[in-house]
């Protein structure tokens, strides 16, 4: 691998322009809807527009939903740690801050969790 030369070709460019269009834009939006509505109920609206898009590829790969509650427990608990508070938090931070500085800082957190 290490002889292999790595070139960034205008694709890749371009997938990079449109991830941070996409992961800025959430900020953005976030930052208006702060104004008129309550953090959870951003990030219950973020979550539940994500679920809706993401059910029918689902369904589409035949993929089920799980049956039963001990099913459901590890996703419950990874939707929690991973999304519900996070989310909520960071929601919760631009009613105090900007929104170009949520996602600078936010942006800093490998630089924070990779030692």
């Amino acid at each position: 691998m290490s002889g292999m030369a790595l070139q960034v070709d205008r694709r890749d460019w371009l997938l990079l322009g449109l991830l941070s269009v996409l992961w800025g834009g959430s900020f953005f939006f976030t930052g208006v809807a702060v104004r008129e509505l309550p953090p959870l109920t951003i990030v219950f609206a973020r979550v539940a527009f994500a679920a809706a898009l993401l059910a029918p590829v689902m369904w589409i790969q035949g993929a089920r939903f799980p049956a039963g509650v001990g099913a459901w427990t590890p996703f419950f608990v990874m939707a929690v740690l991973n999304n519900v508070i996070p989310f909520s938090l960071i929601v919760s931070g631009q009613t105090m801050i900007a929104s170009g500085l949520a996602s600078v800082l936010n942006a800093t957190t490998p630089l924070f969790t990779s030692w």
